[in-house]
């Protein structure tokens, strides 16, 4: 069985904050403590090991629901100012009641310990949220809270992503004043969740200009003659996933387009990579990629298959893609 020590796990988390908040968190919460607990009039009032100890959990704590704090500072600085006044105030109120009427001096005295974990907590809570939006603003993660709101709903929320997506695609011939189209269409799809989720296998197409040849789930055909997989636009096959199952698909799609045309191949999901190869064997027929994408990939032709192949291998966001234009030459 394999074993990870606690040192390693104490130096990656370590690491992690590190990145997040710019130094070391031990550093940062030993520096504070030290400096505290070298004013004289402090002494008996301050314990540098409590206060430590909750600051590490503070940015612990800040770092896991980092997505959670606003990209803009002024709104953050707000936040952080509301938090400091509503607990500031139940803490007064708090110990004001477990004094019973002592004098709260010597109610913090005697409970060193409680008093400086609490101030560490505010003190520390505060500073993190307040580094964090800072750090977001400039690096440019900045956006209206429409897109940010956008991007938690419809980016973190979404349960699958996929993997090696590809489209072959072979230009067969002409029919009917049409351009037949066979496309191969393979990905390999990850549950990402931890409980079991429905991913829907399926392809897009005018059912009265096209028909599905086959089709596979982890190299298992599929049975294609059954009336649920039939949708108004295509075909869905609804398969059923474990908590972070990964499986493979494969359609092998027959369409007809007009002789100038286009097509979109891209993934409602986010994606690793996507290649997208089209091998022509019709004379006149002209074709070109435009990308949907940020990156400017190559195209690789083979001029002895009179193919081109275009890969995206920096990650898609959903619909990011390759549009495929062709004309007639």
């Amino acid at each position: 069985m394999a074993t990870v020590s606690v040192s390693n796990l104490q130096s990656s988390f370590g690491d992690m904050l590190k990145k997040e908040f710019g130094t070391g968190i031990p550093q940062i919460s030993t520096v504070v403590a030290v400096v505290l607990g070298s004013f004289g009039g402090l002494k008996g009032y301050f314990d540098a090991g409590a206060w430590t100890v909750v600051a590490v959990l503070c940015f612990a704590a800040v770092f896991l629901y980092r997505h959670q704090i606003p990209s803009r500072l002024l709104t953050t600085t707000w936040l952080v100012m509301t938090f400091l006044l509503l607990f500031g105030t139940l803490g007064a109120i708090g110990f004001r009641t477990l004094a019973d009427g002592k004098p709260i001096v010597d109610w913090e005295k005697n409970n060193v310990y409680l008093a400086t974990a609490y101030f560490s907590f505010l003190t520390t809570t505060s500073i993190a949220c307040l580094i964090t939006s800072y750090r977001k603003q400039v690096e440019g993660r900045a956006y209206p809270s429409h897109i940010d709101s956008a991007i938690r709903n419809q980016l973190f929320s979404l349960d699958f992503y996929k993997e090696k997506v590809r489209f072959d695609i072979k230009a067969e011939g002409v029919e009917n004043e049409s351009l037949k189209f066979v496309t191969e269409y393979s990905y390999a799809v990850v549950n990402r969740t931890d409980s079991d989720r429905t991913w829907d296998m399926s392809y897009t197409f005018k059912r009265d200009m096209g028909r599905v040849l086959e089709a596979q789930w982890d190299k298992h055909h599929i049975d294609l003659d059954d009336p649920h997989f039939v949708s108004g636009v295509g075909i869905r096959i609804p398969r059923l996933m474990k908590a972070g199952q990964k499986s493979t698909a494969y359609f092998k799609i027959e369409q007809r387009f007009r002789m100038r045309d286009s097509e979109t191949y891209t993934s409602y999901h986010p994606a690793t990579d996507l290649t997208v190869s089209v091998q022509n064997s019709v004379n006149g027929i002209r074709f070109n990629f435009d990308v949907l994408h940020f990156s400017e990939p190559e195209v690789e032709t083979d001029k002895k298959k009179n193919s081109k192949t275009l890969s995206l291998d920096s990650g898609l966001l959903p619909f990011q893609g390759v549009i495929l234009n062709w004309t007639t030459a």
